[in-house]
């Protein structure tokens, strides 16, 4: 019987790199998830221009709502006017079991009728749909992924 000896340079190092990624990962998935949600956040257009004899006066809460970013710095007012700010941002990022999720939205009671899947008849095809612009970033928001995660390995 042969007996073969393999001796292995390295692996301190190789192991002592997979610990600092596998320490590393959550925080790192949660900062690029906030760089993704603001970069979603950039791609929602502005309001588009009134109807026609419009009486209505633009408060801009919508826009303020949807791309506000409690707790972090960054995210653009769309604008639109004066007015009140009854909405409440909804838009955060959460840590769900070994995962990291981006939620953009607020609690405003208009909002599904103004930019959501069911959006209301008078709005359709003059506002965005806010699913659509972020299925629209998606392939921004997988480079930002792909570049901060490759630097978890150099």
């Amino acid at each position: 019987m042969a007996d073969i000896d393999i001796e292995i340079h390295g692996l301190d190092e190789i192991l002592a790199k997979y610990a600092r990624i596998e320490r590393d990962l959550p925080d790192e998935l949660k900062r690029t998830m906030t760089r993704s949600v603001l970069y979603a956040q950039g791609q929602i257009p502005p309001y588009p221009a009134p109807p026609v004899n419009s009486w209505y006066r633009r408060t801009g809460t919508l826009g303020r709502v949807v791309t506000a970013f409690p707790g972090v710095s960054g995210g653009r007012n769309l604008g639109g006017g004066g007015g009140g700010g009854d909405g409440t941002p909804l838009t955060r990022v959460e840590m769900i079991g070994g995962g990291v999720r981006g939620v953009i939205g607020g609690r405003l009671e208009y909002l599904p009728t103004v930019v959501g899947e069911d959006q209301g008849r008078a709005f359709r095809g003059r506002w965005w749909v806010l699913s659509k612009v972020v299925m629209g970033a998606k392939s921004g928001i997988v480079k930002i992924f792909r570049a901060d995660i490759m630097k978890l390995f150099e």
